[in-house]
């Protein structure tokens, strides 16, 4: 998967703690009753340690789950290993000469400003689907996934048509 998926993570673990801080500072520059800047000077220290720790624990758990996330074309398949949580995971595969159809989507401004996006694989079976989500150069990954499939079916084709003039589609 793309390192996109570290994004919010990052974004909470830095940017609400430095907001935070800003606010912290403006708080001291002003004059008036302590007790409620000592309050909000407080509370905002609070938040923004409790945002680095939540980030990280959240970075660190999207970390195990992209390292448990797998996408693999072979020369004879395509797999799938996702991750969803300690106890589930989900086990995906199928033949290059049962692909009917390689589709790529990039959805929305990060995904085309970053280059990621998601490749679908229709599988023989009409309800049957492979989704690989957040791949980086989606559009790579289908020509990959479609040249193999075809380079499959032309030399299964090549290879029939050379025992059909073999004489072997007689016996």
């Amino acid at each position: 998967q793309h390192w996109f998926v570290f994004r919010d993570p990052v974004i909470i673990a830095t940017f609400i703690p430095f907001v935070l801080a800003f606010v912290i500072f403006m708080v001291s520059t002003l004059k008036g009753d302590q007790g409620i800047y000592y309050f909000v000077n407080r509370g905002a220290a609070g938040l923004a340690i409790l945002s680095v720790v939540f980030g990280s624990l959240l970075f660190l758990w999207k970390l195990f789950l992209w390292n448990k996330t797998v996408y693999l074309v072979t020369t004879k398949r395509v797999i799938i290993l996702t991750r969803y949580g300690l106890f589930k995971h989900d086990d995906r595969e199928t033949a290059l000469k049962m692909i009917q159809d390689v589709k790529s989507e990039v959805t929305g401004m990060q995904p085309a400003l970053y280059g990621f996006g998601d490749v679908t694989v229709q599988v023989s079976s009409q309800d049957a689907r492979l989704i690989l989500e957040k791949v980086p150069h989606p559009r790579k990954v289908q020509q990959i996934i479609v040249s193999e499939a075809h380079l499959k079916g032309d030399q299964n084709s090549s290879n029939s048509s050379s025992a059909r003039t073999n004489g072997w589609d007689d016996i």
